[in-house]
């Protein structure tokens, strides 16, 4: 996964440690519902000489799907209610502060709230979930499905359920490394999902 960048953009996250490193792009003709052959790694530029990209009027790309509320709430959290907003979606940012950034796509406002218990400083957080562009990667059939689905499904790739579900939370995921994945589907209720090989083998719901 290594990846070489232009001299004024800043060391991005690791991948799959302590956050996302590489990204799916979806097919232009599917681009609003699936990825068909992923999209390619994008990364936000943070505060070089690029200046930040976490600022009102500046356009952005989903690097995975985001998962709002029915009011448009995105957490921090990543907490996965039905709602699906597609990997490579651009959005249109229209206010950030110290506990959230309002962010458009077409007429629909959606906010993302800040954490507490997210250990990163806001915008590198932000940068496991929105960039700049959207670049290639391959998907099996059964990735593209629960990446459509925005779901998890035994058979899935782990970078098919990062692009299906987004980065786990470290409050209950501390390493993206391990063989064991963990989500709040809601505040009380955590998914687990378990890989072999880097494929999802089982994947279980516990009330907490």
């Amino acid at each position: 996964m290594n990846q070489t960048f232009p001299d004024d953009r800043p060391e991005e996250p690791e991948l799959f440690h302590a956050a996302p490193r590489a990204g799916a792009c979806l097919a232009a003709a599917v681009l609003a519902a699936v990825c068909s052959v992923g999209c390619a790694e994008t990364f936000a530029e943070g505060s070089g000489r690029g200046g930040d990209v976490f600022a009102p009027g500046q356009w952005l790309t989903l690097r995975t799907n985001l998962h709002p509320s029915d009011r448009g709430v995105v957490s921090a959290m990543n907490y996965q209610p039905q709602g699906v907003l597609p990997v490579c979606t651009e959005v249109f940012v229209t206010d950030i502060n110290d506990k959230e950034m309002s962010f458009q796509v077409g007429d629909k406002v959606y906010v993302w709230q800040f954490d507490a218990r997210i250990r990163e400083e806001p915008r590198r957080h932000l940068a496991h979930y929105f960039g700049s562009r959207c670049e290639e990667r391959e998907f099996s059939d059964l990735d593209r499905q629960g990446i459509k689905q925005g779901k998890p499904k035994v058979g899935m790739t782990r970078w098919g359920i990062f692009y299906a579900m987004g980065y786990p939370p470290d409050d209950i995921t501390p390493d993206s490394r391990a063989n064991e994945w963990n989500y709040w589907s809601y505040k009380n209720v955590r998914t687990q999902i378990v890989f072999e090989n880097e494929v999802v083998v089982s994947i279980r719901r516990h009330n907490e």
